[in-house]
């Protein structure tokens, strides 16, 4: 369990889910109680290793999945072997790569970072950048001891928890799953229930952290408005999933990789307050704190234009253009912008044909927004934010963002 004592090395906080560290910081300010937290973590895994067999025998539709299990503990003592053998070579083609580099394995991350600032510093000066240092052996991977296997994550670093008493979730995972948005929504309510039955203290409170605006590599920053977005469709699911589960709720980061774009949002903070908030509000006793940006309720056709309205405890103080947190900015070390944005981005909108096209959009008195475009005289349905890396600006005057919706009901794919 991380304490102050062993999480404090060499003057830095490492070791423990800097979410988790913030959000128990939020709750212990209002509280003035002690918080305990349990972090159980393990980066790019899919939400299958985390439910346990029982969890996945339960629903048909995750038969495959459970199907797994007998056969990968069948082959386990042939994996464990294998990767012995291939670990015995790659110890004898690391001891030769540290002869060449001059520096040991562990010194290697450091020494591509400090290329990186001398390459950047070269650069602007217009000088040569040396090679990059040379990639190390790759470390063979443990098939024996695999965290994408359906229910290893659970009887490994979940179980062992069950003895501990605890008084909710929150659940930070979804981009290792996102080619799968529609089979994810049998996935994670399974992993809820199981993880609710085992503890069997009742349906405790369990919160999703939305997937965040991303962009991979190469690709444009914000897509066509008709290309399909895998990432729009995941975070979809997220949001059925909130809305269809009890007890659940969503804590939406969609402005949180705005500026830097990172799989791992480098603002840590806002996405901590979020989820503090759905305690603070569902477990802590303030039901009327506002704690979500607007969430669309409604649409109405008004001729050329689409009315949409948003359920009234999300509106807050009203709606508002906005730009991302001020935590953000501090976090990717770069100025936040003194005013608000002064147009309302993120929206598309088509006709019956269903091509979307980039729309405008106004706040009305009303809180409400209109939306229309010339292109589109007889318009039928709206989305917003519904990209891969979207750059919407639509705020309550909390600053809390609007997540991403759609009015349609267009099918989105088959897995």
């Amino acid at each position: 369990m991380a304490t102050v004592d062993n999480a404090m090395k060499g003057g830095q906080w490492q070791g423990f889910s800097a979410v988790g560290y913030y959000f128990g910081n939020f709750i212990h300010a209002k509280t003035k109680m002690p918080v305990g937290m349990i972090a159980s973590v393990w980066g790019g895994t899919p939400a299958q290793p985390w439910i346990s067999l029982e969890g996945l025998q339960s629903d048909p539709r995750l038969k495959g999945e459970a199907d797994s299990v007998p056969r990968y503990r069948a082959s386990y003592e042939q994996n464990l072997k294998k990767y012995d053998e291939e670990m015995k070579k790659w110890k004898v083609e690391v001891a030769e790569w540290e002869k060449k580099a001059g520096y040991p394995l562990n010194e290697y991350a450091r020494h591509v970072k400090d290329w990186g600032h001398e390459a950047d510093k070269l650069k602007a000066a217009g000088q040569p950048v040396p090679p990059r240092p040379e990639q190390p052996p790759r470390e063979p991977r443990d098939f024996a001891n695999n965290n994408q296997v359906s229910s290893a994550l659970f009887n490994g670093m979940i179980a062992p928890l069950i003895p501990y008493a605890i008084k909710g979730a929150l659940w930070y995972q979804g981009e290792s799953s996102a080619s799968q948005p529609l089979h994810y929504q049998a996935l994670l309510p399974a992993l809820i229930a199981d993880w609710r039955k085992k503890w069997g203290v009742g349906d405790f409170p369990f919160f999703i952290v939305q997937l965040p605006n991303f962009i991979q590599g190469g690709q444009q920053p914000i897509m066509p408005p008709d290309s399909p977005s895998v990432w729009a469709a995941m975070r979809e699911a997220q949001k059925n999933i909130a809305a269809a589960v009890s007890n659940t709720d969503l804590a939406v980061t969609i402005d949180l990789a705005a500026i830097k774009v990172s799989l791992h949002p480098w603002d840590k903070w806002d996405v901590a307050e979020r989820l503090s908030l759905l305690a603070r509000k569902k477990v802590y006793g303030e039901p009327n704190l506002v704690a979500h940006g607007p969430v669309y309720k409604s649409q109405t056709v008004e001729g050329n234009k689409v009315r949409i309205t948003f359920e009234p405890d999300s509106i807050g103080g009203g709606l508002s253009l906005d730009n991302p947190p001020l935590h953000l900015y501090y976090a990717v070390e770069l100025p936040r912008p003194s005013t608000p944005p002064q147009d309302l981005t993120g929206f598309v909108i088509a006709g019956v044909d269903n091509h979307f096209v980039e729309a405008k959009a106004f706040i009305d008195k009303d809180n409400t927004v209109v939306v229309s475009s010339e292109k589109v005289a007889n318009p039928v349905s709206v989305r917003y934010d519904w990209a891969d890396n979207p750059h919407g600006d639509l705020y309550n005057k909390e600053g809390l963002p609007a997540g991403p919706f759609r009015t349609d009901a267009i099918p989105l794919g088959t897995k």
